[in-house]
């Protein structure tokens, strides 16, 4: 694996490890915080708006890596420790 190429998975793992914190955060403040303090409708469905936004980047994050993951593979010839994505 290249510089380039490891800095590239690098960076998506990081921004995948980001919002799956992102989309635990939206996921408790749906579940647990927004029935406790009684907020409108328009509030809720903006949170909700933005948790099914965060997951649809996290698919394309967790896309691009497995992409850049297998160009890696194709391109060496051999496996390595992200195989199981």
């Amino acid at each position: 694996m290249t510089s380039d190429e490891f800095d590239r998975v690098e960076f998506l793992e990081k921004q995948k490890t980001h919002l799956e914190i992102k989309i635990d955060r939206l996921d408790f403040e749906i579940e647990e915080v927004l029935p406790e303090i009684d907020r409108s409708d328009s509030w809720e469905r903006s949170l909700r708006n933005q948790r099914e936004e965060a997951k649809n980047e996290l698919e394309q994050i967790e896309s691009d890596l497995l992409e850049a993951l297998e160009e890696d593979n194709s391109a060496d010839g051999t496996a390595n420790e992200y195989d199981e994505y």
